[in-house]
């Protein structure tokens, strides 16, 4: 039986950004992977789109981190950005779902600019025109390089000492006095101090069978490679409509397209449906300009794992000690590369992809735990929804085309305090305090957060 400090369940991103960050820190890690090879299901199956308009400001502090990660990477693990700054446009063509995305706009990581429904034609002209009732562009957002995110990970979880497992898969996590001690796998047991559930639409079940309480259900979701009769622009941005969902991105000549579906599976019966593959023709047809009809479909499809709420999962059972989630990664949507989940080289800190989100002090706070955001995390600017006749933030000094806060408008993000409800991210000691034995908080949803 071998023995590890950490034993991470799946090879994707938040698995191996966890691994990496791990072994950075002298822990010594394996990661076990069902597939012959990491980046098999949804981490390499997702639509590589970099957004970072989410539901609440709790998920746009993991967003604002991982999208840093992904723009500009730790030198460890590549000298180069992952993204494609093609740009995101947003769209909604319904009042309600205008009022949402005004609303979710609030929490992005990157600049927002309104613009007229009417200039959506002129920056997508493969989109058939649509009365849209609200749009917004972030032109630092983008496309994402999976393959090279992928062997980023993977050399450098081997670089820092991590062992990567492929072709074996976790049968049973072991526990004992109410504590995860080990992984049964079909080639024998591995003992470690402490386990990080990865695993995706496989995560739920392992972790129920172990004790837990932390329910977790894999759902399908389809995407295809639409092959067109015109040629594709690969500096188009990418197209998101929020009230009929549908979006579209340039992908190698071709457009990607998607029509968001949505429907439970058993995760060793995830499958191409012939229905949802008509359903996601008539969403192009619908959506694409008549000159840019799908001539040809290569559909694949992938797993979203899902909490209760549609919500993180992240942070150390409350039931099983020694067991640590790192799964709900679909909870934001279906842009898993932008805030995938790891733990990072702090004990006291998590990490979106590569870059640390350090856990704040926590004192008694009205509304919920008022909590001091450590001295070194990252910036979190926030760019509110802008009227037509405003200005972008940061014009006043960087003039009327900037893009950038300024220096002032930095410290101000990071001045205030942050309440955030008692189901936000709890502060836990991994992997210290797994090593010492001492009761670890447990995980919880991340939930809605206001600024005081």
């Amino acid at each position: 039986m071998s023995r590890f400090d950490v034993c991470v369940l799946g090879a994707g991103m938040a698995g191996l950004a966890t691994a990496w960050h791990l072994g950075r820190a002298g822990v010594r890690t394996v990661v076990l992977e069902r597939e012959a090879a990491p980046f098999r299901h949804s981490s390499g199956l997702n639509a590589g789109i970099l957004r970072t308009v989410v539901e609440n400001e709790a998920l746009g502090e993991l967003a604002a981190r991982g999208s840093r990660a992904l723009l500009e990477p730790d030198p460890a693990l590549s000298r180069s950005s992952f993204v494609d700054r093609v740009g995101l446009l947003l769209v909604a063509d319904d009042e309600r779902s205008a009022r949402e995305l005004g609303r979710m706009t609030t929490f992005a990581a990157s600049p927002v600019f309104e613009v007229e429904p009417t200039e959506v034609a002129e920056r997508v002209p493969h989109v058939r025109p649509r009365e849209h009732v609200a749009a917004f562009h972030l032109p630092e957002e983008g496309t994402i390089d999976l393959e090279a995110l992928s062997h980023a990970l993977i050399e450098g979880v081997r670089s820092s000492g991590g062992e990567i497992r492929p072709g074996t898969t976790a049968l049973e996590i072991t526990t004992r006095d109410g504590r995860a001690r080990a992984v049964r796998t079909e080639s024998g047991s591995i003992e470690a101090g402490t386990v990080v559930v990865a695993a995706g639409g496989w995560a739920g079940d392992l972790g129920a069978a172990a004790g837990s309480r932390v329910r977790l259900a894999p759902t399908r979701r389809h995407a295809a490679r639409a092959r067109v009769a015109r040629p594709v622009d690969p500096t188009w941005p990418v197209y998101w409509n929020l009230g009929d969902p549908f979006y579209t991105r340039p992908l190698g000549g071709d457009l990607m397209v998607c029509d968001c579906d949505q429907v439970p599976i058993e995760p060793d019966a995830c499958a191409v449906d012939r229905g949802a593959v008509e359903r996601l023709r008539d969403a192009a047809n619908r959506h694409l300009a008549d000159a840019y009809a799908p001539v040809e479909l290569d559909t694949w499809c992938a797993m979203r794992t899902f909490g209760d709420g549609h919500v993180f999962t992240l942070g150390p059972d409350p039931d099983v000690e020694g067991l640590v989630w790192a799964a709900d990664s679909a909870a934001t949507g279906s842009r898993p590369a932008s805030r995938s989940v790891g733990w990072s080289r702090s004990p006291r800190a998590v990490s979106t992809t590569s870059v640390s989100v350090r856990m704040r002090r926590v004192v008694p706070g009205e509304g919920g735990r008022r909590c001091t955001p450590a001295p070194s995390a990252p910036r979190n600017a926030k760019f509110t929804r802008r009227h037509r006749t405003q200005r972008p933030r940061g014009a006043a000094q960087g003039g009327a085309g900037s893009r950038e806060p300024t220096r002032a408008q930095r410290a101000s993000d990071r001045a205030p305090t942050i309440v955030v409800s008692v189901s936000s991210v709890a502060p836990c000691e991994f992997p210290r305090a797994a090593r010492s034995g001492a009761r670890q908080s447990p995980a919880r949803p991340l939930g809605r957060a206001s600024r005081s």
